[in-house]
């Protein structure tokens, strides 16, 4: 196995899963709907590793680049909404929906500069200035 998958991909990878299982734990105990939400943004996060593992051992598309920029917004959404059930009951706020939303809009603007010419490259064609949604 190659040790650049198994720093950047499979190490962190297994990592989440290990911090999911311990939210299942968690939230099986006490049922906290705070403990639900941290559970799906730590799932979101192991599936954006797995598709980051898909990307390195089967070759890049735009598919799998976009899924994995979506899985870190859902990520992102769940810890906002977890942090304010730890003081009120789940309710769906209009910002949920605008952060998610350009969160969304932002992992389709970081797709457009790996789509030079038609064809999904790995590399991002060469901008001004050029931030992963990661970052």
């Amino acid at each position: 196995m190659n040790s650049v998958a198994t720093v950047l991909v499979l190490i962190p990878g297994a990592v989440a899963l290990l911090v999911l299982l311990v939210f299942t734990y968690l939230y099986e105990q006490n049922r906290h709907d705070y403990f639900r939400f941290w559970q799906l943004a730590w799932a979101a996060y192991t599936l954006h590793y797995a598709v980051k593992a898909l990307e390195y051992f089967l070759g890049s598309t735009a598919p799998l680049f976009l899924l994995s920029s979506l899985l870190l917004v859902g990520m992102a959404s769940c810890i906002l909404i977890s942090t304010r059930l730890m003081r009120e009951p789940f309710q769906l706020k209009g910002y949920d929906i605008g952060i998610a939303l350009t969160g969304a809009a932002l992992a389709f603007l970081g797709l457009l500069p790996h789509l030079a010419g038609g064809a999904f490259h790995d590399k991002a064609a060469l901008l001004p200035v050029y931030l992963r949604l990661e970052v």
